[in-house]
């Protein structure tokens, strides 16, 4: 699977671009979204904007927010799309009170199967099977001396 880029916004958030849809993909739409590490769930985003969406309703939900406070949250299942690739998730619906972000959260990244990198000039979303890979590719291979002793215990007679 391809490599996903983006950009560091204005306060140093990395932001990857994304489609959210509901039952029909014709209804998708394009958004800028903050890949936020501390956020456990799929996808956060304002309700005024899923309204467009034909996102489908699935319930209320209460999260715990940063500071330790409560936050009733009405849950819908959508489709988030970037490039070639989708996933349907639960995402979060907020309600005047909540972020005005779309946010991405940590479940997004375990349901595409990404690493996120963040560095000065970007960021990057990769396959967690090409790090992996790459991961193997730099470890080296230990090889046991050539002139171990052996840690069997000798033959009986």
């Amino acid at each position: 699977m391809p490599t996903w880029t983006g950009t560091l916004d204005n306060s140093g958030s990395p932001v990857i671009k994304i489609s959210i849809y509901g039952v029909l993909d014709t209804m998708a739409q394009e958004f800028d979204a903050i890949v936020d590490t501390g956020f456990t769930g799929f996808l956060s985003m304002p309700m005024v904007d899923a309204f467009p969406l034909g996102l489908v309703l699935a319930g209320t939900t209460t999260t715990v927010l940063a500071d330790g406070s409560l936050s009733n949250k009405l849950v819908a299942l959508g489709t988030a799309a970037v490039g070639s690739e989708q996933q349907r998730g639960s995402i979060l619906l907020n309600m005047g009170s909540g972020p005005s972000d779309i946010l991405i959260g940590m479940e997004f990244l375990r349901v595409f199967q990404k690493t996120l990198i963040v560095t000065r000039g970007g960021v990057a979303l990769i396959d967690n099977a090409e790090i992996a890979e790459a991961i193997q590719r730099a470890t080296p291979n230990p090889t046991p001396p050539t002139n171990a002793p052996s840690s069997a215990p000798p033959p009986s007679a």
